[in-house]
């Protein structure tokens, strides 16, 4: 085999990028389990997702088993580009594009101006457009190793684009979280919380976005950037799972079935929050839902500011959100 084939690449791609379908699969299925009563919108985005990755894994396994059983020791089909610009390119554009419009909506909330969120949106809608030329024309060239200049611009945009996202996604999100500390001392582990998964996620997403660009203009020959492109998608929409499941966490000491909680309703802004109080714990759970969940934990979004009304019982509490 050649020292420059992208067997390795693409093998380790494929390997970690399905293997991401399986922990993305068990995160759907806690939040189907765990919030069925999210906004109807949420839930069309988070299986809508699902759905589009079902789609990808497809084609990336049918891939797998084209390069390297089908093709066994061809060293010349592994320069094919075969699903790669469909996988690759226009599906984690997309991707990328559903999770940062659903970060830019939340910065625009807890922002309460249009101005910071609608940049965020428009730059990842121009990660959409780079991701879909560098795929049509990847797809029209037809091979692995060799670039046209359209589709290097267009991948250097996508890339390029969703990296510089993901830091500004992750600086706003970070100053008005600490910006909401300030309201009160009973938020401030929940914030903590959120602000360490959202940093977290846009590093880790725009790490691997700049690793790519690096190694896509300085190995091209190799092929190593393949893959990180075979699994950054998943990555994403990993990453807005685990935002969405951080509202969910298994406190055995949270709820007493012996006795009944106290729900003391919060508003934030349009989405209701409710604090779970017992003798031995209290913790937030900030829901999507119309109604608290008693095995709730840390909230997805924290949107607006925090507002404290009456205490009231469960039914009361639902209402009066």
């Amino acid at each position: 085999m050649p020292p420059n084939a992208p067997a390795g690449p693409l093998l380790l791609g494929y390997i970690f990028g399905l293997s991401l379908y399986g922990v993305l699969t068990v995160q759907i299925y806690i939040y189907h389990a765990a919030f069925p009563r999210d906004a109807a919108l949420i839930k069309f985005l988070v299986y809508s997702v699902h759905m589009i990755e079902t789609g990808k894994s497809i084609l990336m396994a049918y891939d797998v088993y084209d390069i390297f059983v089908i093709g066994f020791a061809d060293t010349a089909g592994l320069e094919l580009m075969r699903h790669i610009w469909l996988t690759c390119c226009i599906v984690n554009g997309l991707i990328t594009f559903i999770v940062q419009v659903l970060y830019a909506y939340r910065i625009k909330v807890l922002s309460t101006s249009y101005r910071y969120g609608f940049g965020i949106a428009f730059l990842s809608f121009l990660q959409l457009i780079g991701s879909v030329v560098a795929g049509v024309t990847g797809r029209m060239v037809g091979r692995l190793d060799t670039y046209s200049l359209l589709e290097s611009v267009g991948y250097l945009v996508s890339k390029g684009g969703a990296a510089l996202c993901d830091i500004l996604i992750a600086s706003l999100m970070t100053y008005y979280l600490l910006r909401m500390k300030e309201r009160g001392p009973f938020v401030e582990d929940v914030l903590t919380r959120i602000i360490r998964l959202v940093v977290g996620a846009g590093t880790l997403t725009s790490f691997f976005s700049v690793m790519d660009i690096i190694l896509h203009y300085t190995d091209a020959r190799n092929g190593s950037s393949w893959a990180f492109r075979l699994i950054i998608g998943k990555f994403y929409s990993n990453s807005m799972m685990v935002v969405f499941n951080s509202r969910f966490s298994i406190r055995n000491n949270c709820y007493d079935y012996s006795s009944e909680p106290t729900w003391r309703s919060f508003q934030i802004s349009t989405f209701p929050a409710f604090v779970c109080e017992t003798d031995t714990v209290s913790h937030i759970s900030f829901n999507h839902a119309r109604g608290p969940d008693i095995r709730g934990g840390v909230g997805a979004g924290v949107p607006g500011l925090l507002k404290p009304s009456a205490i009231l019982p469960d039914d009361e509490a639902i209402l009066a959100s």
